[in-house]
């Protein structure tokens, strides 16, 4: 994770940050997302008799992206180009199971991120975990720098900071 210091930001602008990508990780995550969907290309966990830390038990796509679905969907899956509308919280850190800490959320504002999925209008990772849910299924996710803001600095987000994320599919159309 992110070896930069955790400073207080100030507040989030009222649009999400999650709308922002650059024109490189667009190109970057259609093609990735055209070969190879998170659930065809997970590698298995590899835990031992002891189990597992909340990170080891993810699987792990060919891009680097882990994920663990927490409840199966049973609705549709999207398809790149389908508006998906998604409830999501927003962790760095190291996500939701201790040391977190929560930059973005949807919940509070009552109402789910509506985007196009597999087009860029969110950074890849994102893309890629959406992509391989059903409606009604909910995924923890930790995005690498690299399929999230890279480098940048956003908001109250470090540059090169890996992203945590409890997704919900909310809808497809």
């Amino acid at each position: 994770l992110s070896s930069a210091p955790l400073l207080p930001q100030p507040p989030l602008p009222r649009r999400s940050l999650l709308t922002t990508a650059t024109a490189a990780a667009t190109t970057a995550a259609l093609s990735v997302l055209a070969v190879a969907p998170p659930a065809s290309a997970a590698v298995a966990p590899q835990c031992d008799a002891e189990g597992c830390s909340p990170e080891e038990a993810m699987l792990v796509s060919d891009t680097g992206l882990k994920y663990l679905d927490t409840k199966e969907g049973t609705g549709a899956k999207p398809e790149p180009g389908q508006t998906v509308r998604v409830h999501y919280t927003g962790y760095l850190g190291y996500g939701p199971q201790g040391g977190e800490r929560e930059f973005d959320s949807s919940y509070p504002r009552g109402k789910p991120l509506s985007f196009r999925a597999g087009t860029g209008a969110v950074v890849p990772g994102f893309d890629e975990a959406v992509l391989g849910m059903k409606v009604g299924g909910k995924r923890r996710v930790l995005i690498p720098s690299n399929l999230g803001y890279g480098k940048r600095a956003v908001g109250p987000i470090p540059a090169n900071s890996n992203l945590w994320f409890e997704l919900e599919l909310v809808s497809v159309q």
